[in-house]
């Protein structure tokens, strides 16, 4: 699996390969890999490889791992470990698989994991995006969240909420002590109320970044008896003029000015003070942004667009643009699946034009809609030069990547973004840039140096071999 995420590979047989049953790259995220069986494959220490981010891997038969099942529920009573920097594991691997045939009976459920807050000093302003793994259900039962707190290490439990449906939940915490330590926990409850739970690594504090609260000017006017007094107050960020005139009696009036019982200089240091307060209070929250908010991303995680709208202080449309500034790297594309941003490299990584089967370069590559191979520039030019302008393998549409939309700056790299959308853009409905002259600007200083009666014969020979493997 290379740079693609939210997939589920279910009831599979992935026997005798030389290589890993599975390998998940890095870039590849939240995948669901259940009810497989796998079967003298090579690669390692283990059947599967994961590289990527918060994959689960869950109810698998294993044939290397069977024992021990001491309370015989069909279920081996140690996890299988897999290859792979994430260190990730089958907790519920199966002692017995039959394929074809019905799935084991056997209803249990793999924990959520709590992902954000889960230990150290996290800053806030008043809330805090708490976010989760979900749980899988063995029965694929529908799966519902409950969130509490704990100030105890765990002893006592307060609810936040329940019934949650999402995996992410925006909790306020302006009535929390910024001087106690705090534990989250999420549970995870089926309709037939089987119910897990994950608490964070270790306990956290919070760093309450208070508000800036401009301060109250007061400006006097004095026209003979009458005084005119302009408050303005941070709460309103507005004004109120009041007018005062001294009683028909009053025989002498005196005239009151702030500036008779502060001395001109404090008030302009205050002032002063007050802009610095909030330039200060500005750069910290941007920077809380770019640390909460972006970390997942810059480590190849995909994040809900709702939560970085939220943390970024933006709509759906800015989010692209707003990223784009965060980022800054061009090699970078940023992408929409499903209602998860996304980054993915340009190229992608480890990708190889399946003509010279040289690892792509450059900046443009072409992907088919079908079989999903890649073809780089050069050669799709001499593809051209021999009529031939459609997928060396299955003849199948190709089309040009990578490229922006020009409404909100998303990015599509793969065929997947535009199968479904393929005239305007999925986050905005910009119209998007016709495959033609996207085509024609990426081919157009570039001119093919191969002979075309020799090309032609390389591709009808790797066309018969293309057909008697299908046969």
């Amino acid at each position: 699996i290379n740079s693609s995420n939210e997939n589920r590979i279910y009831n599979n047989v992935l026997s005798n390969n030389l290589g890993y049953g599975i390998l998940i790259q890095e870039g590849s995220n939240l995948n669901t890999i259940a009810w497989n069986a796998f079967y003298y494959n090579g690669g390692g220490s283990s059947e599967s490889f994961d590289d990527g981010g918060n994959n689960i891997f869950v109810f698998n038969y294993w044939y290397s791992l069977t024992t021990p099942d001491n309370n015989a529920d069909k279920i081996v009573d140690v996890p299988y470990m897999l290859d792979g920097a994430e260190n990730n594991r089958d907790s519920y691997p199966l002692t017995e698989f039959s394929f074809p045939g019905p799935l084991p009976d056997i209803h249990e459920m793999l924990e959520p994991k709590v992902l954000f807050p889960n230990g150290g000093v996290v800053n806030s302003s008043g809330t805090l995006n708490v976010q989760w793994l979900k749980a899988f259900d063995s029965k694929d039962h529908t799966v519902s969240y409950s969130l509490d707190y704990s100030d105890d290490n765990g002893s006592n439990w307060i609810s936040i909420i329940s019934g949650l449906e999402l995996t992410f939940y925006e909790w306020d915490v302006s009535f929390l002590n910024s001087n106690s330590t705090y534990t989250i926990r999420v549970t995870a409850t089926c309709t037939e109320f089987l119910n897990k739970s994950d608490i964070s690594n270790t306990v956290f504090s919070i760093n309450f970044i208070p508000p800036f609260i401009p301060p109250t000017t007061t400006t006097q006017i004095t026209t003979g008896p009458i005084t005119t007094t302009t408050v303005t107050t941070p709460t309103t960020m507005g004004s109120t003029t009041i007018t005062s005139q001294p009683a028909e009696t009053t025989s002498e009036f005196v005239q009151t000015d702030l500036t008779d019982f502060i001395p001109p200089l404090f008030v302009v240091s205050l002032l002063f003070g007050g802009l610095i307060a909030g330039y200060l209070y500005r750069k910290s929250i941007s920077s809380g942004v770019r640390i909460e908010s972006l970390k997942d991303l810059k480590r190849k995680r995909a994040v809900p667009i709702k939560t970085l709208t939220k943390n970024l202080e933006c709509n759906e449309i800015e989010l692209p643009q707003k990223l784009r500034q965060e980022v800054g790297n061009k090699n970078i594309s940023i992408v929409l699946r499903s209602d998860m941003i996304i980054f993915e490299d340009n190229p992608p990584p480890d990708s190889m034009c399946q003509i010279c089967a040289g690892k792509l370069e450059g900046v443009n590559y072409l992907q088919c809609e079908k079989c999903f191979r890649y073809v780089c520039v050069p050669h799709y030019v001499d593809l051209k030069k021999v009529g031939e302008g459609n997928c060396p393998n299955c003849k199948g549409q190709l089309s040009i990547f990578p490229f922006t939309c020009e409404g909100c700056k998303l990015d599509y790299n793969q065929t997947i973004d535009i199968k479904e959308h393929s005239q305007v853009c999925k986050l905005c409905g910009f119209t998007l840039p016709s495959q033609e002259q996207l085509i024609i600007n990426a081919t157009k200083d570039i001119s093919s140096t191969l002979d075309g009666r020799i090309f032609k014969e390389k591709l009808d020979e790797k066309g018969k071999i293309n057909s008697k493997n299908e046969t």
